[in-house]
């Protein structure tokens, strides 16, 4: 019998609600609290797949002993809050409003090919603010919030604070008026299967400005408002979801992205991997299934597929 391919909610993957307000953790805590829940959520998802009630039970309990979805919010919350240096906006920030003279920083090893010349993102300041959506938002007081540069949507599946709004991406309608830039940062890491991972960027390139479909050169950066005239997607996943992965390298996740129809025109790797993506055209749908791209012991499964 087949499996069914019906796209699941983000929800599916989520742990159990905490009533109870969660305390307050240290670095450490969070980050071990935040790989603890990742690696239940991905056993429960296992489970979840092979019917395996008995164990479903077991890790949901697990999951709430851990905290809800409450607890991972909040060690998320103070992993990226300000006076830890974890804001990952700030990064966007400094990417979209840099001086003209600023050369992207993509002509690295990853894709010599990219040396093409493209024109520097650099958003001017206009009447009309560039339309953002972020997805999983945690914070209403995030660089790119305070900045007052954009026309912010926020959602998560469960606010954390007011001015959130609760919806699953994956089941909101397509926009009529598409998004100038949408946020995925430690969102699609998130995501318990490889497919739905995939079909997660797959969504993403029909929220975004095509900028190739109207009277827009689509070789420009921004159009006459100062908004990109293709949409950008920023993207931040911790660095061993591509730098250690058994099934996904930097190299991978650019060939999947191209076949969505995006370039890369920033990159910055640390303990968290950073990417600013351009929505250029329409892809070219080819299928990426999951193969072992790196042998040897000491990886992690993390993968991304396309049918």
């Amino acid at each position: 019998m087949l499996k069914s391919t019906k796209r699941k909610p983000l929800s599916a993957g989520r742990p159990p609600l905490l009533t109870s307000n969660p305390r307050a953790l240290t670095q450490k805590s969070s980050r071990h609290l935040i790989r603890t829940h990742h690696t239940l959520a991905k056993k429960l998802s296992f489970a979840e797949r092979n019917n395996n009630t008995r164990e479903v039970v077991l890790l949901r309990t697990k999951l709430a002993d851990l905290g809800g979805i409450e607890s991972y919010q909040a060690a998320s919350s103070q992993g990226q809050a300000v006076d830890r240096g974890g804001d990952s906006s700030r990064i966007l920030i400094e990417w979209l409003f840099k001086n003209e003279n600023h050369v992207p920083q993509t002509n690295t090893p990853l894709s010599p090919s990219r040396s093409e010349a493209r024109p520097p993102l650099n958003i001017k300041e206009s009447g009309q603010n560039p339309r953002m959506l972020e997805i999983g938002s945690l914070s209403t007081n995030n660089a790119c919030s305070r900045s007052g540069k954009f026309e912010m949507t926020r959602i998560d599946l469960r606010p954390p604070v007011p001015g959130i709004e609760k919806a699953d991406f994956m089941l909101l309608p397509v926009p009529e008026t598409p998004y100038d830039i949408l946020s995925l940062s430690l969102v699609l890491n998130f995501v318990p299967e490889p497919g739905q991972r995939g079909e997660m960027l797959r969504r993403v390139s029909r929220f975004l400005r095509r900028g190739w479909e109207g009277n827009v050169d689509a070789s420009r950066s921004r159009d006459a408002s100062g908004a990109p005239s293709n949409g950008l997607l920023f993207l931040v996943l911790p660095a061993p979801c591509v730098l250690n992965s058994r099934y996904l390298t930097e190299e991978r996740l650019e060939e999947i992205m191209r076949s969505l129809g995006f370039a890369l025109r920033e990159r910055k790797v640390g303990k968290l991997v950073y990417y600013l993506w351009e929505l250029v055209g329409p892809g070219d749908g080819r299928v990426w299934l999951k193969e072992v791209l790196r042998e040897g012991g000491g990886r992690n499964n993390f993968a991304v597929v396309l049918r």
